[in-house]
């Protein structure tokens, strides 16, 4: 038995091959531009949902620092109304007692105003499309809410703390003047603490939205970085702000008795350094919260009233805060004066590093809260 192919290729069945051909790539073509086109839309839908959030952020520090601003009307209402003499003795009570309504009156306002126009869960459209960032801006919402009850309260304690400090009826236009000097310094400190917060996640939410789509729609690439935080008191001094400042090494001269005492400066020049340096440092909180320390103590020979000799050092933070640093300065001053520790030393070790100092002679603060419980200075 014989076989045989007929190689006769008909018209017909090419241009059936052809129609097929044509068909196939055009569904091929559709299905990508289809795919395409979704895909440009997820990622112009993640870029509105960055957009929307960076929206939020900067609505809330807007509405943040609106606080300042009806505040300075608060108080230029206050001072001008007429005072009656049946309330003069207890105006600055009074005067007191109203500003702090008003900052709770206006941080409910401001709460209400976040929880209605839902700013604090604007980042949910953007974790539809990445998971991972919620830790992210639940973070960075936490650092804000923090700072700004911790500026709400500073803001009543430096009030009450100007107040206070002038005490007197009869200079009102001087408590005007300071209460409001006081608000806008507030301010400026607010908003470079809110800056801190923000900066990143404001960086973030712009490269995303400027990000190529292909970029976009890989979930790695939408890593938001770790979240800010808020500036914390110091517990060592900043070296470029206070490195440390010498006035004398002469031992004798500096265990005479009267010494310390005599080289303490004047009240009225340490009220104006306690505002430059609580500028230079940033410091929100209020001034009873603060020693303005002498880094190379007095007691070591160190000079009296130099900016570059004072920081303001927390009594709260813990362990390490102004009353651990007290102790270290009077064993140093003692060792010193017995001729065991070199004031050299003494001066150095405490100006380059006082809580390395402190372990060294006097181990854990926490564990001799005491006082005193030093290696020998010969150790």
């Amino acid at each position: 038995m014989s076989f045989s192919f007929d190689t006769t290729i008909k018209l017909g069945d090419l241009l059936t091959s052809a129609s097929i051909l044509i068909s196939a790539l055009t569904l091929v073509f559709a299905l990508s531009k289809d795919r395409w086109a979704r895909e440009q839309q997820r990622a112009n839908e993640v870029r509105a949902a960055s957009a929307r959030t960076l929206e939020s952020l900067q609505r809330w520090r807007t509405i943040m620092l609106s606080f300042f601003d009806e505040m300075q009307s608060v108080l230029a209402e206050t001072f001008a109304a007429p005072i009656s003499p049946k309330v003069k003795d207890k105006f600055l009570d009074t005067l007191s007692y109203e500003l702090r309504l008003k900052v709770i009156g206006r941080d409910r306002l401001i709460k209400q105003t976040i929880q209605n126009e839902k700013i604090a869960v604007s980042y949910v459209d953007l974790y539809r499309f990445n998971p991972t960032i919620k830790p992210y801006f639940e973070a960075t919402w936490a650092l804000l809410s923090n700072a700004a009850a911790q500026m709400l309260d500073d803001f009543v304690a430096w009030i009450e703390h100007d107040i206070r400090k002038i005490g007197d009826i009869d200079d009102l236009p001087r408590l005007e003047r300071q209460l409001r000097e006081t608000t806008s310094n507030i301010r400026i400190r607010f908003e470079k603490i809110l800056q801190q917060i923000l900066e990143p996640a404001e960086k973030f939410l712009g490269e995303v939205i400027t990000k190529p789509d292909a970029v976009l729609l890989v979930q790695t690439n939408l890593q938001a970085p770790p979240p800010s935080t808020a500036p914390a008191d110091p517990i060592l001094p900043n070296p470029k702000l206070t490195p440390g400042a010498v006035a004398t090494k002469d031992i004798a001269e500096i265990c005479k008795p009267g010494f310390i005492r005599n080289q303490r400066p004047k009240l009225s020049e340490m009220a104006i350094l306690r505002r430059e340096i609580f500028d230079a440092y940033g410091i929100t909180r209020p001034p009873d919260r603060y020693e303005m320390d002498h880094l190379i103590p007095l007691g070591l020979g160190g000079l009296p009233g130099a900016k570059e000799n004072l920081w303001p050092q927390s009594r709260d933070t813990m362990p390490w805060n102004s009353r651990v640093k007290d102790r270290l300065e009077n064993f140093l001053h003692q060792e010193v004066c017995a001729r065991r520790i070199p004031i050299e030393q003494a001066q150095k070790e405490i100006a380059t590093d006082w809580i390395a100092a402190y372990k060294k002679y006097l181990g854990d603060p926490e564990k001799y809260p005491d006082g005193p419980v030093a290696n020998s200075a010969e150790d």
